[in-house]
């Protein structure tokens, strides 16, 4: 019945598509038809057979490359094609870089209106300097309070796009080379947090598991310290993803995590971990994410977070050693690490 499912779905994109319909139009209805929550389900069709990806590909290309840019010293048709060309096309960027460079490039565009006293549609290539790349580096730090490593996030974002210009318009080479010339700040490193036996069984037992909420906060919990994912790894986990079989069958249960750069890796998954993901996701269709938030829609890594510090603090009670920890997604993974090691 799923590969039914499967079947229609992409029967009905490549008819609309062969029709020249608007697809990204149409797609909200056949999300709705489908009977999925969440809209990014439906669009994982659009990719999965060759025919619908050619498709998908000519359309992006008939967007982006409608005609030759007239001006090329305005800096807005720059970052349209940075965004909608270069990051995801010419170097396949994870959605989450994308999401990253979109944010540096905004906040960038903002300063540098509010400095220059111009709209952001007026500004040009030339007015972004190397010494206004610079005070906005000091604004990030001091005004906005951003660690040095987020500083020098947003300044990989400013020097990419500055070479993207450069490869693509001679004459803007030397304003290339100048932000180019930008260094990165040297950062210290940050120790790394780390939790006792004594101390990870306080979190798991935090949660009340008599209630809903709380059989999935100590199914997420359980989750992370099998698995050492990440937070978004975590919030982006669909249930298709889930490998889980009983004790009595030979096959071992284990999932697929998908982490930075699209990277995939498979995890083994304990049996008392494969026993709360089965009655966590019992009767859910395959597209749905396995954690879902208080109203059933998609968490999100910030939720994760929240639901780890928010354990923490309740375990805090039981364990003296917690209260002097910063504990994170991240410090489960931490954890998770040296156990395997230490196997």
């Amino acid at each position: 019945m799923r590969h039914k499912r499967h079947t229609f779905a992409v029967h009905r994109l490549t008819e609309w598509y062969r029709q020249n319909a608007d697809v990204q139009r149409l797609l909200p209805a056949l999300s709705t038809y489908l009977g999925h929550v969440d809209l990014s389900a439906t669009q994982r069709y659009l990719t999965m057979t060759p025919e619908l990806l050619q498709q998908a590909n000519r359309r992006f290309e008939q967007y982006v490359c409608e005609a030759p840019m007239k001006d090329k010293r305005a800096l807005a048709p720059w970052i349209k094609r940075f965004l909608l060309e270069y990051l995801p096309t010419d170097r396949n960027f994870a959605g989450n870089t994308q999401h990253s460079y979109r944010d540096a490039l905004r906040l960038f565009v903002i300063f540098a209106s509010g400095t220059l006293h111009r709209k952001p549609d007026e500004l040009l290539v030339e007015d972004l300097s190397a010494d206004l790349v610079r005070r906005f580096m000091c604004h990030i730090e001091e005004r906005r309070g951003c660690s040095v490593a987020t500083r020098n996030q947003r300044l990989a974002a400013l020097r990419t796009l500055a070479t993207f210009v450069g490869e693509r318009s001679p004459e803007h080479l030397s304003w290339c080379a100048q932000i180019r010339s930008i260094p990165f700040k040297k950062s210290g490193h940050r120790s790394i947090g780390y939790l006792e036996k004594d101390e990870i069984d306080a979190l798991l037992a935090a949660p009340g598991r008599t209630r809903r909420l709380g059989s999935r906060d100590h199914a997420l919990l359980l989750f992370l310290y099998n698995t050492g994912a990440r937070a978004d790894e975590v919030a982006q986990l669909t249930v298709c993803d889930l490998r889980l079989h009983g004790p009595q069958e030979k096959s071992p249960s284990f999932v697929q995590l998908r982490g930075k750069g699209n990277k995939v890796r498979f995890c083994p998954l304990w049996a008392s971990t494969t026993a709360v993901l089965k009655e966590l996701v019992a009767r859910r269709a395959d597209e749905e994410r396995v954690f879902l938030g208080r109203s059933s829609r998609a968490m999100t890594r910030f939720g994760v977070h929240d639901i780890v510090t928010r354990y923490a603090r309740m375990a805090r009670g039981n364990r003296a050693g917690l209260r002097h920890k910063r504990i994170g997604p991240h410090t489960i993974r931490h954890y998770s690490a040296f156990l395997t090691i230490a196997e």
